[in-house]
């Protein structure tokens, strides 16, 4: 496989909104491969590292995050990032509940 990758990787996204918080409890106890974590509002979707992740993540990678608020703001953000990130991650996981989110 292209990069070296043999099978899916597990790929976290952490968000805070300010410089008081800080994401330790987010992903806490989860193997991943690999975190991008953005410490900014989660208006709209242009996060710099909510970017990266989108470019990283390739067909058979699973994204999780603690909660779709930090994925997303909104249900309008939400259906603008499924479509992006659906053509290389089509299983996202939400920590939360532990369930596929189509």
């Amino acid at each position: 496989m292209p990069g070296g990758r043999i099978g899916g990787q597990r790929v976290g996204y952490t968000r805070v909104s300010s410089l008081d918080q800080n994401t330790d409890r987010q992903l806490d106890g989860v193997a991943l491969d690999r975190t991008f974590t953005d410490n900014a509002s989660g208006r709209g979707t242009a996060r710099p590292q909510l970017e990266a992740m989108l470019a990283f993540v390739r067909d058979g990678d699973t994204v999780l995050v603690h909660s779709m608020d930090r994925l997303a703001r909104n249900l309008d953000d939400l259906r603008t990032l499924v479509p992006v990130a659906r053509p290389h991650s089509p299983a996202r996981a939400d920590r939360t509940s532990h369930r596929q989110v189509p």
